[in-house]
């Protein structure tokens, strides 16, 4: 009769085995790693083999990727939590979308508007008219000077505009809001890609 014996140890994280078969006192095999050695005699063996040591190594590389882009994913969600966290709680529909807050954003990081999204303190007020006026026509929603007004608490943007925005004192300022929003819109083809964004860089160029 043949004996078989199976024994499996786990040492230092990876998981070793021994199998050996025995006849009486003939030992007839021992296989261990993969390698099956044959003895002719009987003998004491105390080996063992190291149990599929490469899949084990492609196991933990495809549970560290796996690790890795659960991580990824979550910095994502977060960032977008953080992101959409951000956004004023009051803000008006109009501005409510992935266009106008891109270009919300730039102003703001141009120093123009607060970070929610008002006009920075002491702005004059033919300033924000400019900005609402621009917002507006980028946005191809018409001129919609009260729901700027509700939003940033103030009146008459509609008659600071007209009298005020193409004087020559306000080119300067008129000038960098321009030009920021320029930028923004060119690099967001949610907005360079449509006709009133267009028709508005080609309209409303200063000095022009």
């Amino acid at each position: 009769m043949i004996a078989v014996m199976v024994v499996v140890a786990l040492f230092g994280g990876l998981l070793y085995y021994l199998i050996y078969l025995n006849s009486g006192n003939q030992l007839l095999a021992v296989i261990f790693g993969g390698v099956v050695v044959v003895f002719g005699g009987y003998a004491t063996v105390y080996l063992f083999g190291l149990a599929d040591s490469k899949k084990k190594g492609q196991a933990d590389g495809k549970n560290a990727t796996a690790d890795d882009t659960t991580s990824a994913a979550d910095r994502l969600d977060t960032a977008a939590t953080q992101s959409e966290s951000a956004i004023p709680v009051n803000l008006p529909r109009l501005l409510n979308n992935r266009a106008s807050i891109a270009l919300l954003d730039g102003l703001r990081d141009a120093g123009f508007l607060d970070e929610q999204y008002r006009p920075m303190p002491n702005m004059p007020l033919c300033q924000k008219a400019y900005i609402a006026y621009s917002l507006c026509e980028i946005l191809n929603t018409g001129q919609r000077w009260e729901t700027f007004e509700r939003f940033w608490q103030c009146s008459g943007l509609r008659q600071s505009y007209t009298n005020a925005c193409k004087r020559d004192t306000v080119q300067a300022w008129r000038t960098e809001v321009y030009q920021t929003l320029v930028d923004v819109g060119s690099g967001n083809r949610l907005i360079f890609d449509t006709r009133s964004f267009t028709r508005w860089v080609r309209n409303d160029r200063p000095n022009q």
